[in-house]
């Protein structure tokens, strides 16, 4: 019987076999190339259980799935030739391998040698015990910390990791034999990074896919006609969609859900999609539907199945304005059917005893929000508590440098009260440290009540910091809003430290919080040319203190 993967329309178009046709031996390497590397990834595969067992699953049902959801998505709009549909395929079949330690030929020593490490177990300790881990429990954690740690980096890592795969080799010990998951030579070499690089983006926010992945077409190397150009963004927009799109209950059969008894945050994953039938297209819309009814007690899988939902809602519609935005071919699917509602998602996906009405709680007026904890009414009406809280933020910058860079300059903050041309005052606060970078800036900083200290991005962005013994001193993630005590327009000037002059990144208020924020390159007069932010606020009030600094003279040494 001819595998399902097979019947697909993005398979049979690209490989189905004719004698008469003048590319039939180029299809055929591939399509063996293929086959090839399927039985070996499958095999690495069904290895990520061991690691990841509460996981819905990653094995060769969801592999060979994927081109179910690539027709599904990509419908009859967009054509691919057969080096584009190989180099697609062989990217399902990587994307998610690094999810087990399998992937890694030196096993759990290559998983505890790999960077970034030490950070997630250091805050594995701080989240989960609240202590600072010592450098011997940071080398050698408890067992019960130690998985978590190695179930947390297996998770975070695995979409980076398999741009490596391509070129991973495994050695056999007793025959010497070294094994590929690709084991065409030339193919290996001249398409290996390619492949790596689109399964790897589906981790990836779509402005880096955007950034790395739309530029000209790649002609063909010469083992294949001049005609199959590849085209890497259309590729990987494919990818992360197929992906994204796979939840049904071919990912969550009920024996085996019965079998590894997921514990209750990863329960409500195989719920949800243990309900949920193959999908199909209407007009633009991708359908999910559900024979039977979620009850009362699965209330809160149906939520994530509807959060989920959401998810891929966005996805589809923030891919689809990429592509129309860089001139490319749109996908055939551009919407999910019930993703605007919950009572229009219940139609189709039922719930029994219950109606799902999304009553969370919710905040519609943020920035009344921002001004309430952010202002008066958690400082009272001190107005030296923002400039506390300024020096407090850029104090922890300088020590997080500190702890990352052995011979960095000395902390410096900076506080300067200077008047506009004998107009309005202004207040700036400038220090030397790590910096922000423009993804901080237009998330961590923007997110009111979440701090960059600790988190997954600060572990991403400055490897290391989180296993040293840098703590901050900020607790809460709203010091920076306090601001608005002074002022309504203010500007933010940020480098890293490892940045270019160039890299420096702007973030203007005009109108406080009410107004969105513009983020934009530095002017070259406004370029740092080291590392550290600068935070300027026009005062509200005229400033009046004689030395400009007398309201601040108890606030003690900064960097202490």
């Amino acid at each position: 019987m001819v595998p399902a993967y097979q019947r697909t329309r993005l398979w049979s178009s690209a490989f189905a076999h004719s004698a008469e046709d003048e590319f039939d031996v180029a299809k055929s390497r591939l399509s063996a190339a293929y086959h090839s590397l399927r039985e070996r990834a499958i095999l690495l595969a069904g290895e990520i259980p061991q690691d990841l067992r509460e996981f819905t699953r990653h094995d060769a049902t969801h592999l060979d799935a994927l081109w179910d959801m690539g027709d599904l998505v990509v419908g009859s709009s967009v054509e691919l030739n057969p080096l584009e549909t190989y180099i697609l395929g062989s990217s399902f079949l990587i994307h998610d391998l690094g999810m087990g330690i399998a992937a890694l030929p030196t096993g759990l020593d290559g998983l505890r040698s790999e960077a970034g490490w030490l950070d997630i177990v250091a805050s594995i300790f701080r989240d989960l015990l609240g202590v600072v881990a010592t450098p011997e429990e940071l080398n050698d954690p408890p067992i019960e910390l130690l998985d978590i740690a190695i179930r947390t980096a297996l998770r975070e890592k695995h979409a980076d990791r398999a741009k490596e795969l391509a070129f991973t080799s495994w050695p056999a010990a007793a025959s010497g034999d070294i094994y590929y998951l690709i084991e065409d030579v030339e193919l290996r070499s001249k398409y290996g990074h390619l492949i790596g690089t689109i399964a790897a983006s589906h981790g990836w926010n779509l402005d880096r896919v955007a950034a790395e992945m739309s530029g000209e077409l790649l002609g063909s190397s010469g083992s294949f006609p001049p005609e199959w150009t590849v085209d890497p963004l259309k590729l990987a927009c494919i990818m992360r969609l197929a992906d994204a799109c796979h939840i049904d209950d071919r990912r969550a059969p009920g024996f085996l859900r019965a079998v590894r008894r997921p514990s209750a945050g990863s329960d409500e994953h195989w719920v949800f999609q243990a309900h949920l039938n193959r999908p199909y297209a209407e007009s633009d819309f991708i359908v999910y539907t559900a024979a039977q009814p979620f009850a009362v007690a699965e209330a809160a899988a149906w939520w994530l199945c509807f959060e989920t939902i959401q998810d891929i809602d966005r996805e589809l519609a923030n891919v689809d304005a990429l592509l129309l935005h860089k001139g490319r071919q749109r996908m055939a699917i551009r919407r999910v059917r019930g993703a605007d509602s919950p009572w229009r998602l219940a139609e189709i996906i039922p719930a029994t005893d219950w109606t799902p009405v999304d009553a969370r709680v919710v905040v519609s007026n943020v920035p009344k929000l921002v001004r309430s904890l952010g202002g008066e009414n958690l400082y009272g009406e001190d107005l030296a508590a923002p400039l506390r809280e300024l020096i407090q933020n850029g104090t922890d910058a300088c020590r997080a440098l500190q702890h990352l860079v052995a011979d960095c300059p000395p902390p410096t903050i900076h506080v300067k009260v200077t008047r506009e041309h004998g107009g309005d005052w202004w207040l700036i606060v400038t220090d030397n440290g790590i910096g922000m970078s423009q993804t901080v800036m237009a998330s961590v900083l923007l997110d009111f009540g979440h701090t960059f200290w600790g988190s997954e991005l600060m572990r991403h962005e400055v490897p290391g910091l989180a296993a040293s013994s840098f703590r901050s001193t900020g607790k809460f993630g709203i010091g920076f809003y306090s601001v608005f005590m002074l002022g309504d327009e203010v500007k933010v000037v940020s480098r890293r430290f490892d940045g270019a002059s160039s890299d420096t990144r702007v973030l203007e208020f005009e109108g406080g919080v009410s107004a969105r924020p513009i983020l934009r390159p530095a002017r070259r007069d406004e370029m740092r040319y080291s590392g550290g932010t600068s935070i300027s606020v026009r005062l509200r009030e005229p400033f009046r203190a004689p030395d400009g600094l007398e309201p601040y003279q108890k606030l003690g040494p900064p960097c202490a």
